[in-house]
């Protein structure tokens, strides 16, 4: 009987801690566009959507769209809920944290990914969501240890047409995945489909990434050009400058094709 109340004490610490830290980046992240903050925005992003944000990044309109939510906001969350599932071989736990209410049974969210169990957290996409009330009740009050699925398609649905199977099927595909800032994601993908991908991006679905195992390559749309990085062996490292779609297309063909050319043919920097 002690053992079980222990088990159920560590239980609960866990979820405090867990709501704890989403509760202060999910604050922080609504602060950011509350006062236009571009360092305190970077600061709760992921590595590739860092390099996206900047003074202009808030004169988007699409993000200025998104931001009008935050007036609504009282300083509280109101409530973080979870879901998790393995996406391309990690473990990822999304939170949802509820933090104003919308029209009828509407309410706004910001929303939060960990790559650790919830140790530590990023924004997806913007980070600010909306969902009906009923959607968000479905979620977990706690980080789950089943993998549900649960909550990973608000305000992302599947955009995968006939054709683009159609393509996939009759391409030469890889053990390589691609996720975009859309949230769609290709397993086993086709050189033409990682192309597609790519010409797909804009000032919206800005970012894609090249999964290879551990490693990857990625590249966020700015302006018409791509901010590129890639990961090898545990260090990542970032272009010194940025690419063209031409260059970037042709850049993650190399890739694709195992080939090691790109990594003399531009100047890349460690990040620290």
């Amino acid at each position: 009987m002690k053992r079980l109340v222990i088990i159920s004490t560590l239980i609960f610490i866990a979820t405090i801690t867990a709501f704890s830290q989403a509760e202060n980046v999910a604050k922080e992240v609504l602060n950011a566009y509350k006062n236009k903050d571009v360092e305190l925005l970077k600061k709760n992003a992921s590595g590739i959507l860092k390099m996206a944000i900047t003074k202009a990044y808030f004169d988007d309109k699409s993000i200025q769209e998104d931001a009008r939510t935050v007036d609504r906001w009282d300083g509280t969350i109101k409530e973080v809920r979870y879901a998790s599932d393995n996406i391309m071989g990690r473990k990822t736990v999304m939170a949802t944290a509820y933090y104003a209410d919308g029209g009828k049974d509407q309410i706004y969210a910001v929303l939060l990914s960990s790559m650790d169990n919830g140790k530590n957290w990023v924004m997806v996409g913007s980070g600010l969501v909306s969902l009906e009330k009923k959607e968000f009740e479905q979620l977990s009050k706690t980080i789950p240890a089943d993998g549900a699925k649960k909550g990973f398609s608000v305000n992302w649905p599947k955009k995968e047409s006939k054709a683009d199977k159609a393509i996939e099927e009759s391409e030469t595909e890889s053990n390589l995945s691609v996720e975009l800032a859309n949230g769609d994601t290709f397993d086993k993908i086709s050189e033409a489909k990682l192309v597609e991908c790519i010409n797909s991006l804009d000032d919206d679905n800005f970012f894609i990434i090249l999964n290879n195992k551990e490693n990857f390559i990625q590249a966020a749309f700015s302006d018409g050009n791509f901010v590129v990085e890639y990961k090898e062996d545990g260090q990542q490292f970032a272009a010194e400058k940025v690419l063209t779609k031409e260059e970037t297309i042709q850049l993650f063909k190399d890739y694709y094709q195992g080939k090691d050319n790109w990594k003399t043919e531009i100047v890349w920097k460690i990040m620290e």
